[in-house]
């Protein structure tokens, strides 16, 4: 079938928007393109959607995006059309991931949920592979056939044929980054506790789901900041060697000292605030007193102003210690002011 570009939908179970496009491939690809020609050897199929017949590729999202970038819209290509099921549009989705899960974690993340969400929603599908998995007990089937089972990673395992601990991995990530609830606490009907809070842009920069996991432990275990994360996640990402758990670990832990650290010197800073604004207010209060007492002095001032008390000792000893105190309230208080202070003291004060 002759479809153009344009009229050409993805997979519905792809999440465009979470799947990330990785621009080396579609840069190859377009490279490929250029070298040997587009070989047209994609696959969809025609389905009722919203009313009207629609046009999905079953796999291929970077291909259809190099030719777009290559040919634009408009470009017409051979698309085969088979009578695929939304069962089989999921799992050959999953197959052509099974190339690139070592590459993305988001990928087999994204994949894994969506198997989980669409086995949950579909309970005679799940009950389907459940049958037919050979390798488990019945006593175990009969447990996951229950209605209130929660699908995990050994079903998902097996309806996408990929390896259980890949699933499983990928389950708990999710949920550490908040795609998929906690699982509910058996028992004793308490909630489960709750993880630290892990972003999803954060695993993108993981080589690997492997790596991806490891992190999740390590921030979970040490409970690092999204911001600490991120700068691991950056350092990891840019790093032009290869990364170990070791390294992962050990970078999480550097991070974290750094974060206490940095917590700790918070702490004393806002000790220091505190004792400051104390000393403030303790200022305020001996300014008060001294202004009120000046009050008093107004009431003298004949006296004060008198040829015999100016010829004092102490009127030239209060006199200096006043001067003294304006000029050091009028720094305080800004240069300007401090010019205009000194311009009302008395020439003799002045010096």
């Amino acid at each position: 079938m002759k479809v153009q570009l344009k009229n050409v939908h993805p997979n519905p179970f792809r999440d465009i928007q979470n799947y990330p496009i990785n621009r080396a491939k579609v840069e190859s690809l377009k490279q490929k393109i250029n070298h040997t020609s587009f070989w047209e050897n994609l696959i969809g199929r025609r389905v009722k959607s919203n009313g009207k017949m629609q046009t999905q590729i079953a796999y291929g999202h970077h291909r259809l995006l190099a030719l777009q970038e290559l040919y634009g819209d408009k470009y017409e290509f051979d698309l085969r059309i088979r009578p695929f099921t939304d069962t089989q549009m999921i799992q050959i989705m999953a197959a052509e991931n099974d190339d690139d899960w070592k590459m993305n974690p988001l990928v087999v993340m994204e994949t894994v949920k969506v198997a989980k969400l669409w086995l949950e929603a579909n309970r005679d599908e799940f009950t389907v592979v459940v049958k037919n998995h050979s390798k488990l007990p019945e006593n175990i089937k009969a447990r996951m056939l229950k209605p209130d089972y929660d699908i995990g990673g050994r079903a998902v395992a097996e309806f996408l044929a990929w390896p259980e601990s890949r699933c499983k991995e990928a389950l708990k990530n999710l949920r550490a980054t908040g795609e998929l609830p906690e699982k509910e606490a058996k028992g004793d009907g308490k909630e489960p506790s709750k993880r630290q809070e892990i972003a999803k842009k954060v695993l993108d920069k993981m080589p690997t789901l492997d790596h991806a996991t490891r992190f999740v432990r390590e921030v979970e275990r040490h409970r690092l900041s999204p911001k600490g994360q991120q700068r691991v996640a950056n350092k990891i990402a840019s790093s032009k060697e290869s990364i170990g758990s070791r390294d992962i670990k050990k970078e999480v832990l550097k991070e974290r000292v750094r974060e206490l650290d940095a917590k700790s010197n918070d702490k004393d800073l806002k000790r220091k605030q505190r004792n400051f604004e104390d000393f403030l207010k303790e200022c305020r209060r001996d300014a008060d007193k001294f202004e009120r007492k000046v009050q008093i002095l107004l009431d003298y001032k004949e006296a004060f102003d008198s040829q015999y008390y100016k010829q004092t000792f102490e009127a030239f000893d209060f006199k200096f210690s006043a001067t003294k105190l304006m000029v050091s309230l009028a720094k305080l208080f800004g240069d300007n002011q401090a010019k205009k202070v000194k311009a009302l003291l008395p020439a003799k004060s002045k010096s």
